[in-house]
């Protein structure tokens, strides 16, 4: 393992009706690094709604993130001096994102942030889809990932079933860029009792975690680069979709 630094933040938060809210993060950095040196964000929230154990939404994404983490920081090749990590577990997302709102309205680390990359869910099976990106432009980097998996009519369905994510806060209020991923087969056992752990299929969570963990490598490796603008007027109207896994 490189010569890194591991910083550990426990976000304690209220709000208006409930106390002791807590988010987790860390972060990994080089200490040879410029202090202003860009971060790549990844995020999961570990709270599910009551009566449901939460085996998909969102204990899928916290299990995912925890095995990348556990690879790139003992990837040999990662130094952590182009690219700092963050992982980021929110509280209260069930609760109308509060703990991506008290993140990004308080907590010091986001200024740093150049990249995010969110894993939600709303059924344990199938391939995890990237259906919300921000800038659009950055899909493109997505194509570098093992089995792509996108359609840009994602949004879409979410906004007709009236859902959301921890996205939005980092987008939309953060001004974030980055992705949204999540699991959508198997819809029924979302927010009930059969969310449960033994529900999810294996080979869903390695497809995720293979894409999450390839494209966090490339990031990390400076292979992206996290300053680039973009300015291009009719963003929200960039189409983009995958052919059978293989092609973005």
């Amino acid at each position: 393992m490189a010569d890194v630094q591991f910083d550990l933040s426990l976000q304690n938060f209220t709000t208006h009706d409930i106390d002791q809210l807590q988010n987790i993060a860390v972060r990994i950095s080089n200490p040879s690094s410029r202090p202003d040196t860009p971060c790549l964000m990844l995020a999961a929230h570990y709270d599910s709604v009551e009566f449901s154990s939460g085996g998909s939404d969102d204990g899928s994404g916290v299990v995912t993130l925890l095995e990348v983490f556990s690879n790139l920081v003992n990837d040999p090749i990662i130094t952590f001096d182009q690219v700092h990590l963050i992982v980021l577990f929110t509280s209260a997302e069930e609760l109308g994102l509060r703990g991506a709102a008290a993140f990004i309205s308080n907590h010091t680390w986001k200024t740093s942030v150049r990249r995010f990359i969110n894993i939600d869910s709303t059924g344990g099976n199938g391939k995890a889809i990237l259906f919300r990106v921000k800038p659009s432009q950055i899909v493109i980097d997505y194509a570098r990932v093992p089995r792509p998996h996108a359609n840009v009519i994602g949004n879409e369905v979410l906004d007709l079933l009236g859902r959301d994510t921890d996205y939005s806060e980092f987008a939309t209020r953060g001004s974030l860029s980055g992705y949204d991923f999540a699991f959508y087969l198997d819809g029924y056992s979302y927010h009930t009792l059969l969310d449960r752990p033994s529900t999810v299929e294996e080979g869903a969570l390695q497809h995720l975690g293979e894409n999450t963990l390839a494209l966090s490598r490339e990031i990390l490796l400076g292979r992206i680069d996290l300053q680039q603008s973009y300015n291009i007027v009719d963003d929200d109207n960039l189409v983009y979709f995958d052919l059978l896994f293989l092609k973005l």
